[in-house]
């Protein structure tokens, strides 16, 4: 066994020896919900199959953090196979309503990107409530999910090579990471690189090739793919600036006239119509 080899698997023993070490996490995000946005029956039944994957995959509140974000998803877990199993049938159940016709009534079909990443619970804060239900999260870890959720193609799941890394060492049967390549991510003030690999079953083959194209040309304008990727107030100041904390969110404050909204959280301002000017 290679020095390598045997160092990765001392640090991922060390990961499981100590009791929650580890934080995986889960970004989802809806396309084609804001196409649907003037029929509120339409963003009810989206709504509805988020709160569902909620129920089915993250109901555990000591040990799961999982939040609906208008038209997108934050959910976290100690378990890597249990996450990567979840990412995976979340996929499998929009591409089954789709081929199915369930989703013949929207004006445009919904498809979701599933992003999944790591952090040290040291870089991780966490909110919970008086009966120590797991209600918020908050980190860079957080935030760098966030930043690569943009560029997943729809109805697939990018995870970070840590992420893929822990799933290897942990022997999750039939998942597979096939690797994409490093990418530099977020905006001018947060960019950071990173490797990226695509989620799939094992007996799954994926073109590798068609889904660097998708993510170089969603990062030629960052700006554009960051910002208008975000139609929800809530996910908007989550990419600007991370999740606000569990004590900020009750001081959210919405303000502004017909041409400009501003949402302010603790005297940071955020001007989500910025680039209709």
């Amino acid at each position: 066994m290679t020095l390598k080899k045997q160092n990765k698997q001392h640090k991922y023993k060390s990961m499981k020896n100590k009791n929650k070490d580890i934080m995986y996490i889960l970004f989802a995000d809806i396309k084609g919900y804001s196409a649907n946005k003037k029929n509120l029956d339409l963003l009810a039944e989206i709504e509805d199959l988020l709160y569902g994957f909620g129920e089915s995959y993250f109901n555990d509140t000591k040990n799961n953090c999982f939040k609906v974000l208008g038209d997108g998803m934050l959910a976290t877990n100690y378990d890597i196979k249990t996450m990567a199993e979840s990412a995976l049938k979340i996929i499998e159940t929009f591409k089954t309503k789709e081929k199915n016709g369930d989703f013949e009534h929207f004006t445009e079909k919904p498809q979701i990107r599933i992003a999944l990443h790591l952090g040290k619970k040291e870089k991780i804060t966490e909110r919970r409530l008086k009966d120590n239900a797991l209600k918020d999260v908050a980190g860079e870890p957080i935030i760098e999910t966030a930043r690569i959720e943009p560029i997943v193609m729809p109805n697939e799941v990018f995870c970070s090579q840590y992420f893929a890394n822990a799933l290897e060492f942990f022997n999750a049967e039939n998942i597979e990471a096939t690797k994409l390549g490093n990418f530099e991510l977020g905006k001018t003030h947060d960019s950071f690189k990173i490797d990226l690999c695509v989620l799939h079953a094992k007996d799954e083959n994926k073109d590798v090739e068609n889904f660097k194209e998708h993510i170089e040309s969603k990062l030629v304008d960052k700006n554009k793919t960051y910002n208008e990727e975000a139609t929800d107030l809530c996910k908007m100041s989550f990419l600007e600036c991370g999740l606000p904390t569990f004590t900020q969110q009750a001081n959210v404050k919405v303000e502004g006239n017909e041409n400009d909204t501003f949402v302010n959280i603790q005297g940071s301002t955020i001007n989500t119509n910025r680039n209709k000017k």
